[in-house]
Formats: C-alpha cells, sequence, structure tokens
C-alpha cells in the first residue's frame, strides 16, 4: 500500500511540475542581446552581448536559446554554432531565481554588408523535458560593416584638390593660368588647347602645358551594375573600398566631396539610392561609411541614365570622378556629351580594352584586383 501511495506522490510531483514550469518557465523571463559597436571595418572585430534576466522566485530549469546570424559574421568560438547555408547559435543555459547572465560572443566581421539579427527563439520546460514553452522575442538589432580603406601607393583624387593652391607633380586636371611650357598637339587634345602662337613660330601644332592648382569639389559616381551576366563581386566590392579610400583622402584634406551611385541601399523600406552630398566633415564621411556599407547590387536605373541626371547636379568646377567596372557605348555616350570647361572627368574602371571609346578631355585609370590602380592615359 506504501509503495501505490508512494508512486502516486511522484506522479502528483512530476505532474505538478510539469504544470508549473512548463507554463510559468517563461513568464517574467527578459532577453536582450546587441552588437557593443554601431559599425565596424571589414576585417574587424566585433562582440555581440546577451543578457537574461529571471525576473520571478521560480528557477528557470533549462533555457534553450536560438538565433540565426549572418554568415559573414562568424564565431571565433565554434562550440555552440551550427553552420550550414545559414548559421545558427544555440545555447542551454540554467537561471536561479532573480538571476541575471550575461554571455559575449566574439564575432569576426569578414565582408562590408548592412546585417541584421530580427528576432531569438526561446524554449524552456519541466525537469522532464516533456511539454515545453516557446516564446519568440523581436530584438531588430543591426550592424554597419563598413567597406576596409585601400593602401594606394598613388593617389587617385586630383591632386589640385588635395594641396590647395599649391603647385603640385601630379595632376587630373590642369590649371590654364598656370603655364609651364608647350607640347606636340596629339590626337586625343580639344582643339581649343592648340596654342596659335606657339604653332606660328615652331611650324606645327603646339598645346600649351600646364601646372595645377586646387578649387572646387569631388564628385563620386559609382556603378554597382555588371556588364555580364555572371557577377564578379571581388571587383564590385573594389569599386566600393576605393570609393571609401577616395572619399576619406578628401575629407582629410577638407575638400568637399559627395557620393553617388545607382544601386539601392539596405535596410529601408522603401527603394533608397545611394546619394551623399558634398560635405567635409568626419560626420560626413560617417554617413559616406554607412551608405556603402548598406550598398547592395541592385539596381533600379542603367548607369547611363543615372550619370546623365546626376551631370545636370554637378557644380561647376568640380571633379567627377567614375567609378566602374566597365564602360559600353552609353556611357561612353554620356561622357563625351558632358561640358569638360565646366566639369572636369576621370574614370577609374576594370575594362582592359577602354581605349576603344574615343573620349576626349577624360582622364583614364585602370583598377587592378590587386586593389592598384594604374593611371593609364591623360
Amino acid at each position: 500500500m506504501e509503495f501505490i501511495w508512494l508512486i502516486i506522490a511522484v506522479l502528483i510531483i512530476v505532474y505538478a511540475q510539469d504544470v508549473l514550469f512548463s507554463r510559468y518557465a517563461l513568464k517574467n523571463l527578459s532577453y536582450d542581446c546587441w552588437f557593443e559597436q554601431d559599425g565596424v571595418f571589414e576585417g574587424e572585430d566585433v562582440r555581440f552581448i546577451e543578457r537574461f534576466t529571471n525576473n520571478k522566485v521560480l528557477p528557470v530549469l533549462w533555457l534553450k536559446v536560438r538565433i540565426q546570424m549572418p554568415l559573414e559574421l562568424r564565431f571565433y568560438n565554434t562550440a555552440f554554432v551550427n553552420v550550414s547555408d545559414k548559421q545558427y547559435y544555440q545555447r542551454i543555459f540554467s537561471l536561479w531565481s532573480y538571476q541575471q547572465v550575461m554571455c559575449r560572443h566574439l564575432l569576426s566581421c569578414i565582408k562590408r554588408g548592412y546585417y541584421t539579427v530580427d528576432q531569438v527563439d526561446l524554449v524552456s520546460g519541466d525537469l522532464l523535458r516533456g511539454n515545453r514553452s516557446y516564446k519568440t522575442i523581436a530584438v531588430n538589432r543591426h550592424l554597419l560593416v563598413y567597406p576596409r580603406f585601400i593602401d594606394i601607393e598613388e593617389v587617385l583624387i586630383p591632386a589640385r584638390l588635395i594641396q590647395g593652391d599649391f603647385i603640385v607633380k601630379r595632376w587630373i586636371v590642369e590649371d590654364p593660368f598656370l603655364v609651364t611650357g608647350y607640347r606636340d598637339y596629339q590626337p586625343t587634345d580639344s582643339l581649343n588647347k592648340i596654342n596659335w602662337l606657339a604653332t606660328a613660330r615652331l611650324q606645327k601644332l603646339q598645346v600649351a602645358k600646364h601646372d595645377f592648382t586646387a578649387s572646387s569639389s569631388l564628385i563620386i559616381a559609382l556603378n554597382v551594375e555588371y556588364q555580364s551576366a555572371w557577377v564578379d563581386h571581388e571587383v564590385l566590392e573594389l569599386i566600393i573600398r576605393l570609393c571609401a579610400s577616395l572619399a576619406q583622402k578628401s575629407v582629410d584634406n577638407g575638400i568637399p566631396v559627395a557620393v553617388m551611385s545607382n544601386g539601392l541601399q539596405e535596410g529601408y523600406d522603401e527603394p533608397t539610392h545611394l546619394e551623399i552630398p558634398l560635405g567635409s566633415s568626419c560626420e560626413h564621411m560617417r554617413d559616406i561609411l554607412e551608405g556603402l556599407a548598406r550598398l547592395s547590387f541592385e539596381y533600379q536605373s542603367r548607369f547611363s541614365f543615372f550619370l546623365s541626371d546626376l551631370i545636370q547636379s554637378i557644380p561647376y568646377n568640380a571633379d567627377l570622378m567614375i567609378l566602374t567596372s566597365y564602360i559600353d557605348e552609353a556611357i561612353a555616350s554620356v561622357v563625351e556629351d558632358i561640358d569638360k570647361d565646366r566639369i572636369s572627368v576621370s574614370i577609374a574602371t576594370a575594362e582592359e580594352d577602354w581605349d576603344r571609346y574615343s573620349l576626349r578631355d577624360v582622364n583614364f585609370y585602370l583598377i587592378s584586383k590587386e586593389g592598384e590602380l594604374i593611371e593609364a592615359i591623360h
């Protein structure tokens, strides 16, 4: 008889704890998580912090936490990480009455981008893990991973923008008021550059050689469109890093810089193009980096149409730097129609046969996959 009562007592206890913990384990249990920094550069580390708080007398016998994390944010400690086509972090905890637990995870940010952690799944239950209770908490945390700066041996920003009004050795746009000599006319030279006095004296067409001084501002037009069906993301990422490097160099020297792209930004409810207006402050540079971190390779407008609209708003005497993986007839046509007396134009491209287009008064640069830019032609 005593054995029967013992069995009945055990069943009552099991049932009671089952009801108690399955119903109330997640009651008054709070969870929060965040990234220690809002933004970091690709290749850097960031800490992801979790906080669990049990705000009741009843302990939590076991608590399973499950979070889907972007694959580009890699855990250094992979003991609790399951990686397939996605990356899941899951771990089991126990919490005593009114106990708070904090966990810190070190993540490696291997790729530029805008990353979100939308929700976390919590599971708990009784001691025997029979009945379970589930709870999904919306956390809506995000992290910006900025493009890293490229260490470019030869600075691409127009030297006249970097050195103020001092005469400098490198150039992208000439100052017509500082004549240093004459040279033979080349087919790529504009006719309005011919110096007729020197031509009459030497009996052959001569063009004045100029030195270079500073003026105005830098407008960077970034093309995320790729010409072929197979997209080389490595080249596009390199162009974005180059854009960040150019902008930083300009800001370091107090030169207003604007960044425009036909690419759409992630993290907004409506399709939003990257459009950072002219500025030269540290806050302005942060806006540029945030925009480049959010920049995707999706677009609504072909770059030739985007560039044509952009040119209408570029101020007088500005320098336009076009960063693009390719050049086609449509882009070349838009560039050819630019009033070069009003806007100085330079193009940095990964296109190897760029010279099939006869564009006058345009400075070309080639982009190598190693991250260096080679000046190709004046």
